[in-house]
């Protein structure tokens, strides 16, 4: 039997919501491994910072554990960049999943170790209620039984020729690494965003941040997962999608919509790194 280990980088999971989601992994043949480090409260973060690294770590040393699944985003990932040890990571290569927060830590560790990664639903979504299709794939891949990129069919911004690899994850959180040591390189690569809970303003900001860092100069494509309750869109006056055309002019590759990614009962996991391929 597969064993899936819970890491809570960012935020708290409240403990009956994880223990809930932790049944409904072991109902379908998963065992699961809850470090202390879960049930710590530090304000809004699980822990202090080195008890979270401390955590992530023993994971990835221990050789029970299959797969690390974090247990939600909110806020906290980045504050640990620093302190992680990338060469115990790459020495206990296992795939890392999550998503929202955790984008940073799935963007660094794919970069620093070639350790594979999953943008993928994390505990707090199997607790509120994720669809069957997106929980059945989730177990696939701790079971290593999944393909790297499901077939799912998407609609055409911007028509285009694009091949690279998968990369990318939460907007918000792409843009805060922006000028850091940690900013993602998306030249070649197929970029996948999506966000959630922000005004239409913040967007066209996040936007025009990654655009001004140079993100969006050399992509391959540009895939857009969800932009779940974004508010404002009619005070601001333009649509997601304009937003983002804006921002892409001048440039050529392929732009999708319509990928379940991100934050919404469908969230189906994708492997970083893998190839992508879009002709129309």
């Amino acid at each position: 039997m597969v064993c899936i280990g819970v890491a809570a980088p960012s935020r708290w999971l409240d403990p009956g919501a994880l223990r809930a989601a932790c049944g409904i992994l072991e109902e379908a043949g998963v065992d699961v491994s809850i470090p202390d480090q879960n049930f710590r409260k530090n304000g809004q973060l699980a822990g202090d910072e080195k008890t979270r690294v401390s955590a992530l770590h023993s994971l990835y040393e221990d050789d029970q554990v299959n797969a690390i699944l974090c247990a939600r985003g909110g806020y906290g990932a980045q504050r640990i960049l620093d302190m992680l040890d990338y060469d115990l990571i790459r020495a206990n290569p296992k795939p890392l999943i999550g998503y929202s927060d955790v984008t940073c830590l799935l963007t660094t560790i794919a970069s620093r170790t070639d350790c594979p990664v999953w943008h993928g639903p994390m505990l707090t979504d199997i607790a509120s209620g994720i669809d069957e299709v997106s929980l059945q794939r989730l177990i696939a891949i701790v079971k290593n039984d999944a393909s790297s990129v499901p077939e799912t069919s998407l609609s055409v911004l911007r028509s285009g020729i694009g091949e690279g690899a998968i990369t990318g994850g939460n907007l918000s959180t792409l843009a805060a690494l922006c000028g850091t040591k940690y900013q993602l390189k998306t030249s070649g690569k197929f970029l996948f965003i999506e966000d959630v809970d922000e005004p239409a303003y913040v967007i066209d900001r996040l936007m025009l941040q990654i655009r001004h860092a140079g993100m969006l100069v050399d992509l391959a494509g540009l895939v857009l997962g969800h932009f779940s309750k974004i508010h404002d869109l009619d005070k601001f006056g333009f649509s997601i999608t304009e937003i983002v055309l804006y921002h892409c002019k001048g440039t050529n590759f392929p732009i999708l919509s319509g990928y379940p990614l991100g934050h919404g009962r469908s969230n189906l996991a994708i492997k970083f790194g893998s190839q992508f391929y879009h002709s129309s």
